[in-house]
């Protein structure tokens, strides 16, 4: 509400900050407002505020916070020096988020979620780049982080997508 934070559930690794428990009815995060969108993973959230920055708090062991370590952390912690991001969705342990028209990945990218043509994990964002070559995925407008991989709409309304596909879930006719 108003920009305010709430939260309820598991907060084993502190994703809502404050104390580790189980919150059964919605507590408010005091230390985060002016947020436009939430997005949370396995043990960790991430806080999209109106002024376009990122902020995250909780589980950081494979580099969600993009605090080019791996420390967790109670309390809300700025993601990145970018000002300009506008969309931003979670997987399970990493994250995927849209500044400038382009895509921007940290944290595990053992199944190549990151989208950058490896499949290292990643403390600080790194850009998606097309077939996980050398150009930047651009003209991004939507995002959604899977398990353990993405998609991503261009403002032509074609669909891209990387990482885990043993089902056929990127839709790419194979698995």
């Amino acid at each position: 509400t108003e920009g305010n934070v709430w939260g309820f559930g598991s907060n084993t690794n502190k994703p809502m900050g404050g104390t580790a428990g189980k919150y059964k009815v919605p507590t408010k995060i005091s230390d985060i407002s002016d947020v436009k969108q939430i997005t949370a993973g396995d043990g960790f959230s991430i806080f999209l505020k109106n002024d376009g920055t990122l902020w995250g708090m909780g589980a950081n062991n494979l580099g969600q916070l993009c605090q080019g370590n791996n420390t967790d952390s109670k309390v809300p912690v700025q993601i990145t020096d970018k000002n300009n991001f506008t969309k931003v969705s979670a997987g399970d342990s990493f994250v995927a988020a849209i500044a400038g028209n382009e895509v921007y990945t940290w944290g595990e990218g053992t199944d190549g979620q990151l989208g950058n043509g490896t499949t290292a994990n990643s403390s600080l964002p790194v850009k998606v780049k097309i077939g996980g070559g050398s150009v930047d995925l651009t003209g991004v407008v939507s995002i959604a982080a899977g398990y353990y991989n993405s998609f991503a709409v261009r403002k032509d309304g074609t669909v891209w997508s990387w990482g885990y596909n043993n089902y056929g879930q990127l839709g790419l006719g194979n698995d």
